[in-house]
């Protein structure tokens, strides 16, 4: 028994397959399960990371290469700068953030996984080993690496050739500066092609104008049926010298036929062009330069005769029409009609006409000559300076003048010298009998009724809203304008106040013609003010329009405070003189 006593006293320990103890301590244990539960907690940071992959790594110069950027584990909306790529590489196409999320069960633990993807396609700018830069995005860097890049074999060619491929043609490899070139661009692709065109090219030097959008139809080349998209460009250079066409570029997919549905990339690449823009020769005039392929100068007058009376209205309009340019480049025309007639010149209308044979710019001006004293009226020759692109050569355009014969204004053919001694007597009978006779007063009355009646049916189909007025919206100008004078004015106000010369140009001429008449111009306005101001602001604002510091004209707020200072006085002096005239008629005596 004392022994056993003594073996129960000491410690018990369990023993491994080598006899040894094993002694559990708990503080050892805790140790573990604290480390293993702190790297649970941060194993989404320490996953997070930034990676560049590529669908290949050799291609050639007419291929593009798939760019994946995938941000792993990070709460963050920032998107990768895909900037450092355009050093090597153009990027066709970019889509993304594609976005998903994972939601798992870890030890009894949720862990969330997010995952952004973005995909880019990217077009190399030259052959040899080309560097994909690391990106950042987040704090974080992807690392960098390089592709190699060569020259497409013939193979190659034909075989893209067979379900893709560019024609490119402009019409002539020269024009001069503002002149105009015509670039078609034919796609032809088969029917089981997708992607996007190219769109116009984009040129620092010129302006490009679409002249025939998308136009669709079915060509045999070699053989073989292809579908052909085709776009028209109009290409006008700003400036003399050197301008490249930069090559067309198609990047799509193909869908490949067979037990599994599958596709596979292809791509185009037209050659570039280079061309040559040459300057203003120095033979031409110091006039408006303007290259055209064609050009006509015409007129017509209303009415068509050469004679006419004192007074009487005459509208000549002019008719300027180019081919290869836009109106903006015609020149603005004019004539001085002389010390016998006023001229009146509205705003020239500008057209532009669009074609697969280009752009044809039109410019016509409407000019009304009012004859003030009876003579020989000299209409002076006009004369327009163009360049022929087609023979390279200066050529005038001419409307040729003429002279008409103003007559002085004649007397109504009811009165004879005979009949005025007999008029002159009987006008005080007629005017006693107005003034005595009860029944003028009837008649009075009824015609303001009547006057009254007739303005109020005026205002009604004038106001707005009402029927009458809708019609009148719904049909073309006749050259008469038939909107509010008090509308044109407010409209005129606000150019003014911007300082828009082209604006307040117009609004003050739709004005005149809304207040006069349509026979209203700026010139005889001018000359019925008193304040010799106006027509020197005005004067400024018509001379900006046709120079080059046109867009500086800042005399818009001290214009517009003249006006609105002449129309109070006018309206004074109308209403007095209205009033002078109702106490004479209810005082006849």
């Amino acid at each position: 028994m004392p022994s056993a006593e003594k073996k129960d006293s000491q410690p018990r320990h369990n023993r491994n397959r080598t006899g040894k103890p094993i002694v559990q301590t708990h503080s050892f244990m805790s140790l573990q399960y604290l480390t293993i539960f702190v790297l649970l907690l941060a194993a989404p940071l320490a996953f997070s990371s930034l990676t560049t992959t590529v669908d290949r790594t050799s291609l050639t110069t007419i291929e593009v290469l798939t760019l994946v950027v995938r941000l792993d584990n990070v709460d963050s909306d920032d998107a990768p700068d895909f900037t450092p790529l355009l050093s090597e590489f153009e990027i066709v196409q970019q889509s993304g953030p594609n976005v998903r999320e994972n939601l798992t069960i870890l030890n009894g633990r949720r862990v969330q996984e997010k995952r952004a993807e973005w995909r880019v396609l990217l077009r190399p700018k030259r052959k040899g080993q080309l560097l994909v830069p690391a990106l950042s995005a987040a704090g974080h860097q992807s690392r960098a690496f390089t592709v190699s890049v060569d020259e497409p074999s013939q193979a190659l060619k034909r075989q893209l050739r067979q379900y893709v491929f560019f024609k490119t043609e402009v019409d002539r490899e020269s024009t001069y500066v503002q002149g105009q070139f015509i670039y078609s661009v034919r796609l032809f692709y088969t029917g089981y092609i997708s992607g996007d065109p190219p769109g116009a090219p984009a040129l620092t030097d010129a302006i490009v104008e679409v002249l025939e959008p998308n136009r669709r139809y079915e060509e045999v080349v070699d053989g073989r049926n292809y579908y052909v998209l085709e776009v028209i460009y109009g290409i006008y250079p700003l400036k003399s010298g050197t301008l490249t066409l930069p090559p067309e570029t198609f990047f799509g997919t193909r869908n490949v036929r067979g037990i599994r549905q599958r596709t596979e990339r292809v791509s185009a690449i037209s050659e570039g062009h280079t061309l040559s823009v040459l300057a203003k020769p120095a033979a031409f005039p110091n006039d408006n330069w303007l290259p055209a392929s064609a050009l006509e100068l015409t007129e017509t007058w209303s009415p068509e005769q050469d004679t006419f009376e004192v007074g009487e209205p005459i509208n000549r309009i002019i008719t300027l029409r180019a081919n290869g340019v836009s109106s903006s480049v015609l020149p603005r025309l004019s004539f001085d009609a002389g010390d016998l007639a006023k001229t009146y010149a509205d705003p020239p209308i500008a057209t532009d006409q669009l074609s697969a044979n280009g752009t044809t710019g039109q410019l016509k001006t409407s000019i009304g000559i009012v004859p003030t004293e009876p003579g020989k009226l000299s209409i002076p020759t006009i004369q327009v300076p163009w360049w022929n692109t087609n023979s390279e050569t200066l050529q005038w355009a001419e409307l040729p003048g003429r002279v008409i014969t103003i007559k002085p204004l004649a007397a109504p053919a009811n009165i004879t010298p005979t009949q005025t001694p007999s008029t002159t007597q009987t006008a005080p009978e007629v005017v006693t009998e107005i003034r005595y006779h009860p029944i003028s007063w009837y008649l009075a009355g009824l015609f303001l009724l009547l006057w009254l009646a007739t303005l109020a049916l005026l205002v009604f189909r004038h106001r707005p809203g009402s029927p009458e007025d809708a019609r009148h919206t719904q049909q073309p100008q006749t050259g008469r304008d038939e909107a509010d004078p008090a509308t044109h004015f407010s409209t005129l106000q606000i150019a003014c106040r911007r300082n828009d010369a082209a604006g307040a140009i117009d609004a003050l001429s739709q004005w005149l013609r809304a207040t006069i008449g349509p026979a209203a111009t700026i010139t005889h306005w001018l000359q019925q003010q008193t304040d010799s101001e106006i027509a020197q602001h005005v004067t400024h604002l018509q001379a900006s329009l046709y120079s080059p510091e046109g867009a500086t004209w800042q005399e818009g707020a001290a214009l517009i405070a003249l006006i609105e200072r002449a129309e109070l006085e006018r309206e004074s002096n109308d209403n007095a003189a209205a009033n002078k005239t109702v106490l004479a008629a209810l005082n006849p005596g």
